[in-house]
């Protein structure tokens, strides 16, 4: 075990419980009070060489009329806890429910590496010198992460159609959630690399549950998807890469997209907001990927057009290519456009086969070019465009 402890605060304690009662619930002019609060909040609570805390069955209770809740957890454990850092946070068996129906449980979630010292520090700056808000970065409040996770979420919520009929409940579960951050050496250049990740999501609903309209037009009673990102960057050589953004689905289809950027320097996250801004000018895409495969959306989408138009499912996909093509239609400068059109113009006409679009631009397209291009169509003679259907 270990000591918490109270660390000092910005200002008195009383003041600082006056500040927070004053913050209205809107929000609306609000951000400097809230800052301020926020940082007494922050700096009041320090870890102070915590080893490990365990507690067994916890149960929660809410006697709120407007949300009333009964929960418990199995095991909760924090570790390593030290100066606004939580090595690990974790509870196993949470289960949970409502006086007005619905339940929830989940087998684990956990918060690792969980730092909010950067944060403390610059929210107890604003409060001694509130004028600092105006150039304060963003990126350098946000409390450093390594990892969240989350694993075999159910839950379920009555039907408002039918409350009282317990076999109409819609039901939603997630096999694990994921969002990790480590920062390696690759022959001594740092690398930083984050992740996220949704492993099935499923839901499903009796057929008379109102919410669950939009998607049974398109003929699903059961929805199971999967999504996940990964981005990596290297400060040394300014180069930040979307990795990997990938959304697929059960009877859908899957779409994913990977993309370099150029000049990618570390004043972006750590310098004041007016040289963060100035950095962010000469930020160059170089490097896309699109790649789009149908398992019967394209399929359930013409379908429910065809019966709205009144028209033949064949006539619907021509139709959507000439528009897709005529949206994006290109200038006489470069072809690009064009082959950008006609792939995915192709592609609703028949959608058995895969498309993937590679786009190349060296080197790289940024802001200052998009600003200075007369006109900014031209930049589409520097994009090189590669499709591929298989």
């Amino acid at each position: 075990g270990g000591a918490v402890t109270l660390g000092p605060t910005p200002e008195p304690g009383f003041e600082m419980l006056q500040r927070l009662a004053r913050l209205n619930p809107d929000g609306k002019g609000n951000e400097r009070e809230a800052l301020q609060a926020l940082a007494g909040v922050y700096g009041l609570f320090r870890a102070s060489g915590v080893a490990e805390t365990r507690v067994g069955l916890t149960r929660m209770t809410s006697k709120d009329p407007a949300a009333r809740f009964t929960g418990q957890a199995r095991d909760l454990v924090m570790r390593d806890m030290r100066d606004g850092r939580i090595g690990l946070l974790a509870a196993d068996d949470i289960e949970g429910r409502g006086d007005r129906g619905g339940d929830f449980r989940m087998a684990r979630i956990e918060l690792a590496g969980f730092d909010v010292a950067a944060t403390t520090d610059a929210l107890i700056a604003i409060a001694k010198e509130p004028a600092r808000l105006e150039s304060l970065n963003p990126a350098m409040v946000i409390p450093q992460l390594d990892r969240f996770a989350l694993r075999d979420l159910v839950v379920t919520t009555p039907n408002p159609a039918r409350r009282d009929d317990a076999s109409a409940t819609a039901r939603v579960s997630i096999n694990e959630v994921r969002i990790e951050r480590a920062e390696t050496k690759a022959q001594e250049a740092r690398v930083v690399r984050w992740s996220s990740a949704i492993e099935r999501l499923r839901w499903s609903s009796a057929k008379d549950d109102p919410r669950f309209e939009a998607q049974r037009a398109f003929g699903y009673e059961n929805i199971d998807i999967s999504w996940s990102m990964a981005t990596e960057w290297r400060p040394a050589e300014s180069e930040f890469a979307l990795t990997e953004f990938a959304l697929s689905g059960a009877g859908m289809g899957s779409a994913s997209l990977k993309a370099k950027l150029g000049n990618v320097t570390e004043a972006i996250f750590t310098a004041d907001r007016k040289v963060a801004a100035l950095a962010l000018l000469p930020v160059a895409l170089k490097s896309t990927q699109l790649r789009l495969a149908d398992a019967g959306l394209v399929d359930k989408y013409v379908a429910r057009e065809a019966k709205k138009r009144k028209l033949k499912p064949a006539q619907v996909r021509q139709r959507l290519a000439r528009e897709l093509a005529e949206a994006l239609k290109a200038p006489p400068e470069g072809p690009a456009a064009k082959q950008v059109a006609k792939a995915l113009g192709d592609f609703l006409r028949d959608s058995k086969a895969a498309l993937t679009l590679n786009a190349t631009a060296e080197p790289g397209i940024s802001a200052i070019d998009a600003v200075s291009a007369k006109p900014p169509t031209a930049l589409w003679r520097r994009v090189k465009v590669e499709t591929l259907r298989r």
